[in-house]
């Protein structure tokens, strides 16, 4: 498959989509922390309920971009004739890892807190995503801990303590090596680690992550379409450009609408959302669409720090809603969106401070790993 070359500007403009994912989900999970449930009575508040009901969509987002980056690198270094299992999992293991597992300590101390030391009440009796009662105690557990660690979350145990974002992480981990598996076995390139991949698909039937695969499919679709057609199409005049994006962006906004009015199953929904989306996406892409350099550092943010401000927000936020809050639950109104943006700054602020001092490190953890695992040279007349 021949490239059409890197579109720079377009990189640009995925990180700040990024950034954009994340702060979604950021929102959506401040306000239902501070605030009741939508219900008749406070429809003048209608719009800050619906500004916080994109969470969902922004994990469909997710999904594309990580199945556009996945694919680009495997094709590309299998093109190359540099692609292996060994650096593959290197790569995507150090980058996972050096979030994830301070991300699990820090959910362990404070809900370990907030459950048996201070026993706040959210932690026995509260669950804004479920509107159900749960004791978060049941989800404390070392079965939980490592079960989360190999990413088996929402399949076979729940999500560990209250950090219930963490089930996507179980998606990208098992389409991170669902992917090069089938890719290698269409080539007639089988292994034992091929083969155990495989097997796993068929134990997970059952499970939402199969079904997400296909929405994260969506993204390799991007990556095959836009280097085929991409070079050709950044030779349109800029009144074509400008119609292209607006309709690209057109068709995104009402394949999100059309959830919202009618809504279906969780992987429909998904993937009328992704599927919108990867118009979009594809679209900047094959352009090479930039954006204002006003908005660089969303970007900046959104390639450095989205991953660790999805992977800690949660159990941090629930603490402090519990703390700080104490706990409150405001009748919607100008309070509360003082409290949710409140919490959702002082998040971003903690994204950036957790991303550098575990996601900034990922090269230097990875050249560690990768010289650890590299064959050892005889040393001469030894």
């Amino acid at each position: 498959m021949k490239s059409a070359g890197n579109p720079v500007n377009a990189y640009v403009t995925i990180d700040f989509m990024r950034f954009l994912a994340a702060f979604a989900v950021l929102w959506s999970h401040a306000w239902g922390m501070v605030v009741p449930p939508f219900s008749a009575g406070i429809d003048a508040w209608r719009p800050v309920y619906w500004s916080a009901g994109f969470g969902a969509n922004a994990v469909c987002i997710f999904f594309v971009i990580s199945g556009y980056w996945i694919t680009a690198t495997i094709l590309r270094r299998t093109q190359a004739g540099t692609w292996t299992w060994r650096n593959y999992l290197n790569d995507r293991m150090s980058r996972l890892y050096i979030v994830l597992i301070p991300a699990l300590i820090i959910g362990l101390i404070l809900d370990g807190s907030g459950r048996f030391l201070l026993n706040l009440p959210r932690y026995s009796d509260f669950d804004f995503m479920t509107s159900e009662n749960v004791d978060i105690a049941a989800s404390l557990t070392p079965q939980a801990f490592f079960g989360n660690l190999v990413f088996l979350q929402n399949i076979y145990v729940p999500m560990f303590g209250s950090n219930g974002p963490l089930w996507s992480l179980t998606n990208e981990f098992w389409y991170y090596i669902w992917f090069p598996a089938i890719l290698l076995a269409f080539r007639g390139k089988f292994s034992v680690l091929t083969a155990l991949t495989l097997v796993t698909i068929i134990l997970f039937m059952n499970s939402n992550v199969t079904q997400g695969f296909l929405i994260w499919l969506l993204g390799s679709l991007v990556y095959v379409v836009t280097e085929r057609i991409g070079a050709s199409l950044r030779k349109l005049g800029p009144v074509l450009r400008f119609g292209a994006v607006g309709a690209a962006f057109f068709v995104f906004l009402t394949a999100i609408g059309a959830t919202r009015i009618w809504p279906g199953t969780w992987l429909t929904d998904g993937l009328i959302v992704g599927g919108g989306f990867s118009i979009l996406l594809a679209t900047v892409i094959a352009l090479d669409v930039g954006l204002p350099k006003i908005l660089h550092p969303l970007s900046t943010y959104g390639a450095r720090a989205s991953f660790s401000l999805y992977l800690v927000h949660f159990p941090v936020l629930m603490f402090l809603a519990s703390t700080v809050l104490a706990g409150q639950v405001f009748p919607a109104g100008p309070e509360a969106i003082a409290a949710a943006i409140g919490l959702t700054l002082a998040m971003v602020a903690l994204g950036w401070f957790f991303s550098l001092v575990t996601q900034k490190h990922t090269p230097a953890v990875r050249k560690r790993v990768a010289e650890l695992l590299s064959p050892r040279k005889p040393i001469p007349g030894a």
